[in-house]
């Protein structure tokens, strides 16, 4: 989403919400009061709320429409709300950030959270949300998915297509953009260009160009206008609606005519996301309010969503008002592939799309001392100056013992440049910019090793590559047993790949929102695209990079978005007065169907299959519908109340239950299907309602085809549906009965309307199930409320008894000889500092249970909690490990790091007995928390038998500097092809 998934290569998860346990045992609470408070907490429930008079954004939603055409006098409500809770006319003004009157009835406002609380219960206020920020999420690409430069076309209608994007802003100077050729903008228009700060100002081709960044936090390293200094604003609009440029490439590398979907269509930019903070709730939510007042016919959105709940992700809700006016939303799907559930912008009435690869890829030959040459993946356009360099490994040009294992990642002033320079060196993926840490001391290139798939070609700004783990150890190897190692990195090379496959960075689906919607909708292109980009940014925007070009490759679903966009206004150009209900028809239901054995998640990687523009201009049948209307209808039959639907509708008094129910499982009438089983035990049921609307020739016949996996029944009444004139409509209903599975995630089939000329398919897709959004409600509450509890349990608990701790010590700083005797030392130490800040309830003597002299330095102990935070006061003190109870092997990892003496390590070993499939392999997906590197050794489990166990290690590295929260969340996966094997990391810093 903002920078593209490969090319930041930046590990890391949202911030969680985290109770501080260390700070919560720091207090002077005695074991029978904290007793007694969970017992009160049990009885009476609990709402922890921290008292913090800070104020903060807020949107204060009042209603669909603005209360007045003018604009003076919708600003005059606002203000006088405002006014009504701040007390004065001067404080609301000083409070007021912006005013939303063009769309729909809105302001934002910093209020305290009190404030928020009193607007939201006053009769003319629908909703408060609070303000979020978000993250972002070709030359041969078109020609890849069939939409040639000689496409039909009905161009008088494309230019006066306005396609609407919010981005990182645009660059006017590009040849993309260029308004040579075409008219004036179309009458319809109602947007502005104004005269902004470095910005060339608008034409025939950018009809609108504007900014909202309403927090008034100016930017240290962007602009307060239009313009694009990031470059993602202006590769999308590029891709979407860009002009014909021949001989676009990047250094040579992916050389053709560079163009979007609809080059005659016009564009206009509302900036939105910016350098430093994001995407702001806030400013996203006032450009879908220009948008959809200034005339747009497209908005395309490569940004994530920040919400489950359709009726408070901002994202969903402006989405929603521009299907009022007829706009249909492409967004992308996110970049948190391959973990299932991940799938963003998941709302029915958005289109959702995940990327693709194409036929091409980028890799660089390495050439080793010893005559083998092996492969890398990326973009290093630097001709060798020698035969061979030197090359070394990370982790052995430390510059001290200390440093060693940020070494092994090059990161940043861990490396000794005296050893490195003018050499290769060979490190483990840690984080972006290893090549510019390397280049900075002298280093003659880098290769990367990684251990996820590799699919999307990094851009190095020195010579470099990126290899898979076998060539890593096949490298590692040859450096570690040869006496003067040398290698030498090839110029890249473009290469034919096959495709089309599914990125792994695509998020996936299940849909969190519903899990009667399959999302993602589509996929398309999303995988080393070419397209225009900005001259105010190197290639890798990274310290000492000197590569400036006006096209370059990126990667992720912000790539595949402007591809469906493009469609979606290319279907427009030829049926303007299309709904958007009927132009996502027309694209899923013409979709090409991607390979189950490629794409091991099937439908919840690509959803209806790769877009497949020519033929979704003439789909023959639409599933179309009363959109308003349906999607209330779908939101009531999922749960919502109808008074908690206000920021969609526009009124707190609508009533689910006088509205005439949706009909079928999901209540909607979506182009494909899917079903969540009920029952692990008894066949799951459902039936669907559809109806379609034919848009082919008026005389037609279309018989059903239906392919149904094993241990599921499809039936179709009626089989066949018979059209005598254009735009007729026929109704049919599918059932859909599925056993229970047993091992499988999901499986999937499909319904194919089949006539002469046409073929209507619609993927039906069946997953274990769970709660759809609206009815977790009460039971997130209650998990909630339970954790709390859990957590508050587990304090008493470590109060009162101890536990198992490995304790990782600094071995430098060891001042006896005898290791055993110095533990001895520290033991005494804490048990001195513990008895001090527990005076009350006095913990046992920690017991001393081994020491480690060898390959480690430590010991292993009883502790108690109080004892464990004294070990933070301990000179040398590195990081406590909990051993868990039973035999060790558990499913989950739990490691305490040190939070002043970060850079530090702990290995866990695992057993896993085969239970499953024979024979069967699987591979190890890592998902890092923040601020720690995982490392798996073994990478396979393959198992041969029924009952096999094999074991492997799980290496954590704590990487150098500051942490937002004192926890970070990951995952360890082991998947093969029909079964995903998930254990969770927890880390805590003390």
């Amino acid at each position: 989403m903002y920078k593209n998934k490969r090319n930041q290569f930046v590990r890391q998860l949202s911030a969680k919400p985290t109770l501080n346990l260390a700070s919560m045992c720091s207090k002077k609470i005695s074991s029978s009061f904290l007793l007694l408070f969970l017992l009160y907490l049990i009885l009476v429930g609990v709402v922890c709320v921290k008292g913090d008079d800070k104020k903060k954004f807020y949107i204060v939603y009042l209603g669909a429409h603005p209360v007045n055409n003018e604009d003076s006098a919708a600003s005059h409500t606002h203000m006088k709300i405002l006014s009504s809770v701040k007390g004065s006319y001067a404080d609301a003004q000083e409070s007021m950030v912006y005013s939303y009157k063009k769309s729909f009835d809105a302001f934002a406002a910093k209020l305290s959270s009190d404030e928020a609380k009193i607007l939201e219960r006053m009769d003319e206020v629908l909703s408060v949300i609070p303000n979020r920020y978000h993250k972002l999420h070709t030359t041969r690409s078109w020609d890849f998915i069939g939409l040639p430069q000689k496409a039909r076309r009905n161009l008088k209608t494309e230019s006066d297509i306005i396609v609407g994007l919010l981005d990182t802003g645009i660059t006017p100077e590009s040849k993309s953009f260029k308004g040579d050729g075409l008219g004036p903008p179309p009458a319809k228009w109602k947007g502005t260009c104004g005269h902004f700060a470095n910005f060339s100002g608008c034409n025939n081709k950018i009809i609108g160009a504007n900014y909202f960044k309403l927090d008034g936090n100016p930017d240290p390293v962007d602009i307060l206008s239009p313009l694009d200094v990031d470059g993602h604003g202006t590769h999308t609009s590029s891709t979407l609606a860009g002009n014909q440029v021949p001989n676009a490439n990047l250094f040579g590398l992916a050389n053709g005519t560079a163009r979007g979907a609809v080059p005659s269509a016009r564009v206009a930019m509302y900036k939105v996301c910016w350098a430093s903070s994001g995407c702001s709730d806030m400013d996203i939510l006032a450009a879908y309010d220009a948008a959809i007042h200034d005339g747009v016919d497209v908005i395309s959105i490569s940004i994530g969503g920040g919400s489950s709940s359709y009726v408070s992700d901002i994202i969903a809700i402006g989405a929603f008002h521009a299907i009022k006016k007829g706009i249909i939303t492409v967004a992308s799907a996110g970049n948190d592939g391959p973990n299932l559930g991940s799938v963003l912008n998941h709302a029915p009435w958005l289109v959702t799309v995940a990327a693709s690869g194409i036929d091409r890829d980028f890799i660089s030959k390495v050439h080793l001392g010893n005559g083998k040459d092996v492969s890398g993946i990326g973009v290093s356009m630097f001709s060798p100056k020698k035969n061979l360099y030197p090359i070394v490994s990370g982790v052995d040009v430390a510059q001290s013992s200390q440093t060693k294992e940020g070494a092994r990642f090059c990161v940043q002033d861990t490396l000794d440049p005296g050893k490195v320079k003018g050499k290769l060196v060979f490190c483990k993926l840690g984080s972006w910019g290893a090549d510019s840490v390397v280049k900075g001391i002298g280093g003659a290139g880098i290769i990367i090793e990684d251990d996820q798939f590799l699919d999307a070609a990094q851009i190095f700004m020195a010579p470099g590559t990126m290899v898979n783990s076998t060539i890593g150890d096949i490298i590692d190897e040859y450096i570690h047993t040869t006496r003067s190692p040398s290698a030498v990195i090839y110029k890249s090379q473009q290469t034919k790949e096959r495709a089309p496959f599914v990125a792994s960075f695509s998020s996936r689906g299940p849909n969190q929102g519903s899990n009667r919607i399959l999302k993602p909708d589509i996929a398309a292109p999303g995988v080393d695209i070419l397209a225009s980009y900005t001259l105010r940014k190197s290639l890798t925007g990274l310290a000492g990079d000197t590569q400036f070009s006006e096209f370059t490759l990126m990667s992720g679903t912000s790539m595949a978005c402007p591809h469906v966009a493009g469609v979606a206004a290319y279907v427009k150009s030829f049926h303007p007065n299309w709904s958007p209900a009927a132009i996502r028809s027309a694209i899923l239901t013409t979709a090409k169907p991607m390979s189950q054995r490629v794409n091991g998640d099937a439908e919840f990687a690509y959803g209806a299959g790769q877009v497949n523009p020519a033929k979704a201009v003439n789909p023959g049948l639409v599933y179309d519908m009363d959109e308003i209307l349906s999607y209330i209808q779908f939101l009531c039959h999922e749960g919502y109340k109808g008074s908690s639907l206000a920021p969609l509708v526009g009124s707190k008094t609508l009533n689910c239950s006088s509205l005439l129910p949706g009909q079928g499982y999901d209540a909607l009438n979506y182009p494909t299907m899917q079903l969540s089983l009920k029952s692990n035990k008894q066949p799951t049921v459902g039936v669907f309602r559809r109806t379609v609307t034919n848009v082919g020739p008026a005389k037609s016949i279309y018989n059903a085809t239906i392919r149904a996996p094993k241990g599921v029944e499809i039936t179709v009444k009626p089989m066949s549906l018979s059209f005598s004139t254009t735009l007729e409509r026929k109704t049919f209903q599918v059932v859909v009965k599925a056993n229970p599975m047993t091992s499988m995630r999901m499986v999937s089939g499909s319904l194919g309307w089949k006539s002469t000329r046409y073929t209507v398919r619609s993927p039906i897709a069946w997953d274990k199930g769970r709660p759809s959004n609206a009815q977790t409600a009460s039971m997130v509450i209650i998990r909630t409320c339970l954790l709390f509890l859990f957590f508050m349990a587990t304090t008493i608990t470590a109060l009162m008894e101890e536990q198992t701790y490995i304790v990782h010590m600094d071995k430098a700083k060891i001042t006896d000889s005898d290791h055993q005797r110095y533990y001895k030392s520290v033991i005494d130490s804490i048990t001195a500092l513990s008895s001090q800040a527990e005076e009350a309830n006095k913990p046992p003597t920690p017991q001393l249970l081994y020491t480690y002299e060898t390959a480690v330095s430590g010991f292993a102990a009883k502790l108690s909690a109080s004892q464990l935070r004294s070990l933070n006061r301990i000179d040398g003190f590195l990081s406590a490990t909990l051993v868990q109870s039973g035999d060790l092997n558990y499913p989950s990892f739990s490691v305490i790091f040190d939070q002043d003496r970060r850079k530090t390590s702990v290995t866990y070993k695992r057993t896993a007995k085969n239970v499953g499939s024979i024979p069967s392999t699987y591979a190890v997906q890592v998902k890092e928390p923040a601020g720690v590197s995982v490392s798996v050794e073994p990478k396979t489990l393959s198992f041969k038998k029924m009952g096999e166990k094999m074991s492997y290690k799980v290496r954590f590295v704590a990487l150098g500097g500051a942490t937002s929260t004192n926890s970070s969340f990951g995952s360890l996966t082991l998947v093969a092809e029909k079964y995903r094997v998930r254990s969770p990391i927890a880390v805590l810093w003390l």
